[in-house]
């Protein structure tokens, strides 16, 4: 029936998602393209689903290390960008923004190259206003 129609669909931009994300796994240094690619397949799951979206994105910073949280930052940066640019929204914004400071701080340990990627994300983030200037000063000192 319907209902099962829309749960295949779902499952399908569900995979999509999961195979955008193990791409993005795959290289030591994504690339701009596949980052772009998972935050393209987040976005269109997250109309409908956006707390599976946030979920899954969460889970995918916790699942791959030290090397996979650079990448998760980037692709969280790249959906937050998306959303705000085409979609006009902050519903993403608000799901993700109490819960980036636990994530944020995965960093605290890391060289002063992470660090400075760390930094740009959240540079970006003020500039364009996806955040609260205070919280993302808050998450930069964490």
């Amino acid at each position: 029936g319907p209902l099962r129609r829309a749960s295949a669909a779902r499952m399908s931009r569900i995979e999509k998602l999961d195979l955008a994300l193990s791409r993005v796994m795959r290289s030591e240094t994504p690339s701009k393209s596949k980052v772009e690619a998972a935050a393209a397949a987040a976005v269109k799951l997250s109309h409908e689903h956006a707390e599976d979206v946030v979920d899954r994105l969460v889970d995918f910073f916790a699942e791959n290390g030290r090397g996979g949280q650079l990448s998760a930052l980037y692709i969280v940066g790249a959906v937050l960008d998306a959303e705000r640019k085409r979609l006009k929204t902050r519903f993403l914004a608000d799901l993700f923004e109490g819960r980036l400071r636990l994530l944020l701080e995965k960093f605290r340990g890391g060289d002063a190259k992470e660090k400075l990627q760390v930094s740009k994300v959240l540079g970006r983030w003020a500039k364009s206003r996806t955040f609260p200037e205070d919280r993302v000063r808050e998450w930069a000192r964490a």
